[in-house]
């Protein structure tokens, strides 16, 4: 068995993306580690990014 969590980039933090998978990677960091954002939603995107500390190299605003 693998000992390292999935490593995720989220496209799109609107309520599937951070509700449910956000939540999932925060409860089970173990299972799923989110790396990358890509979201146009300044509020959505800078809470994402900090709840899962994503560094800022990682964070795309722009629309995509």
């Amino acid at each position: 068995m693998n000992d390292k969590p999935i490593t995720a980039i989220l496209i799109g933090a609107g309520w599937r993306g951070r509700v449910t998978y956000g939540s999932y990677g925060l409860k089970y960091p173990d299972r799923l580690k989110f790396v990358a954002i890509a979201e146009p939603d300044s509020k959505k995107r800078e809470l994402f990014q900090k709840e899962h500390n994503i560094p800022d190299s990682n964070v795309i605003g722009r629309s995509f």
